[in-house]
């Protein structure tokens, strides 16, 4: 999947969860970090897999407990949101999630299909795929924008100055403001 769409999907579920939109923000770009991997040349191998991101956020965590950058509800979130990258990795190709100690990818195909014609059909597909690590390897490349990711870039980045512009408005501050 696309970077910009891993910032976006999440930060679209925190705010409607409540999440103030600066500090969704600032999560949604720590959703990002899977995807240094590819630096190592190990694309959704070495960050994609779950042992190798808890290690890093257990060491993190450690490293600045109890210093004002940190709380257990950061934390928390910012777990959530690497594991949101995970999970959309995982529904546009493939990722070794178990790295080191699994020589396979893991993927999945989900499609619903409708018919309008006669007779009238709604059909989905479901599959659950699994490659060795090594085919994944050869497969290194991947969009850094698609055009559903511009314009989703471009109707969320709109929202978000249409929020400012309207929040200094004095009649419209009072609902438009954190």
């Amino acid at each position: 999947m696309e970077p910009l769409l891993h910032v976006w999907i999440p930060f679209a579920v925190a705010l409607i969860v409540g999440i103030r939109w600066k500090k969704a923000l600032l999560l949604s770009l720590i959703a990002l970090i899977p995807d240094f991997d590819m630096i190592f040349h190990m694309h959704r191998i070495l960050f994609h897999s779950v042992f190798v991101l808890g290690l890093i956020m257990v060491i993190v965590s450690v490293l600045l407990w109890k210093t004002i950058l940190v709380r257990v509800g950061d934390i928390y979130l910012t777990v959530i949101f690497l594991a949101s990258h995970l999970a959309l990795d995982l529904f546009s190709g493939y990722s070794a999630l178990f790295w080191p100690f699994s020589e396979f990818a893991y993927g999945f195909t989900a499609r619903v299909t409708m018919s309008f014609s006669s007779p009238f059909n709604l059909s989905q597909y479901i599959q659950f795929r699994v490659i060795p690590i090594a085919q994944l390897v050869k497969t290194q490349e991947g969009f850094l924008l698609t055009d559903v990711g511009a314009a989703i870039s471009v109707l969320f980045g709109g929202a978000l100055v249409a929020r400012e512009i309207l929040a200094k408005i004095p009649v419209l501050k009072k609902g438009y403001s954190d």
